[in-house]
C-alpha cells in the first residue's frame, strides 16, 4: 500500500502472505538451484573448486532439479522417482578446428526425433595443459526450453 495508496487493505495483505511465504520456503542465501546441495553462502565458500563444478553440474542434471523442486515445495522426498529418462550419448562426430581447438558432436537418445528439443549437441573442446577440456554450457546438459513444477499433497 505504501507503493500504491490505491490497493485495497485486502489485496495487500494478500501480497504480504504470499510474500513472506515465499521468503519461508526459500531462504535468500539458498543456493541449491546453482550448485546442488548448497544452502549457504558459508558452504559454497568453503568448497573447492573441483567440488564446486561438481556441484554446478549435479544442479544442471534434470533428476536433481525435479528433487529439488519437490524439497522446496515441501513435497515428501522417499518415494521421489523422476520421470525424467536417464540419457545415452553416442558420439557423433568430432572436428578439429586447430591443434588446441575441437567440436564434438554427441547424440542424447531422449529427445531423438523431437522437433522441439533436438537430439544433437556441440561441444568445444579446447586442450589445456592438463588435456581436452570441455567448455561448461548450460545447453550440453539439459535442452533449453525445459522447465519444471512441483506439485503435490502434503502428508
Amino acid at each position: 500500500m505504501a507503493i500504491d495508496s490505491t490497493m485495497p487493505r485486502g489485496v495487500a495483505e494478500w501480497e504480504a502472505m504470499r510474500s513472506n511465504k515465499f521468503r519461508s520456503e526459500r531462504a535468500f542465501d539458498d543456493y541449491s538451484s546453482q550448485f546442488a546441495g548448497v544452502t549457504s553462502q558459508q558452504m559454497l565458500f568453503s568448497l573447492s573448486l573441483r567440488d564446486a563444478a561438481a556441484r554446478w553440474l549435479a544442479a544442471r542434471d534434470p533428476r536433481v532439479q525435479i528433487r529439488e523442486g519437490r524439497r522446496r515445495a515441501g513435497c515428501p522426498l522417499g518415494d521421489v522417482a523422476s520421470p525424467w529418462p536417464s540419457s545415452t550419448s553416442t558420439l557423433l562426430a568430432i572436428a578439429f578446428q586447430d591443434d588446441s581447438t575441437a567440436y564434438v558432436i554427441q547424440s542424447d537418445d531422449r529427445f531423438r526425433g523431437d522437433a522441439l528439443m533436438p537430439s544433437e549437441r556441440v561441444m568445444p573442446v579446447r586442450r589445456t595443459q592438463a588435456g581436452w577440456r570441455i567448455e561448461p554450457r548450460q545447453d550440453l546438459l539439459t535442452p533449453t526450453n525445459v522447465h519444471f513444477s512441483s506439485e503435490c499433497e502434503k502428508k
